[in-house]
């Protein structure tokens, strides 16, 4: 799915550095589900990806999220690849964050 950075943005931060999401995809495993995000990079606008393995949730809440109509409010996921850990949740976005 594409993400609206300007009406919906979803940020993801890997082992503390931050991204823009600009798409995933996933794929359903038995108990997990591997999850691709394509990202750009905010500060030198490269470009990278990230594949998790994650909790169904994720990717229910993040298709929730981007299906709704609400705006004003950032979806954050955050990496931890040295501890395997995936963790999100939604914020109401600063008026000063760039988003």
């Amino acid at each position: 799915m594409t993400v609206d950075q300007h009406q919906r943005p979803v940020l993801l931060s890997l082992d503390g550095h931050g991204f823009y999401v600009l798409r995933y995809t996933a794929v359903p495993e038995p108990d997990r589900t591997r999850i691709n995000f394509e990202l750009v990079d905010p500060e030198t606008a490269g470009g990278a990806s990230v594949e998790v393995l994650a909790d169904p949730k994720l990717i229910q809440d993040l298709n929730k999220f981007n299906s709704s109509n609400v705006t004003g409010r950032v979806f954050l996921v955050w990496v931890d690849s040295s501890k395997g850990e995936v963790a999100w949740q939604v914020r109401k976005a600063s008026e000063n964050e760039a988003c």
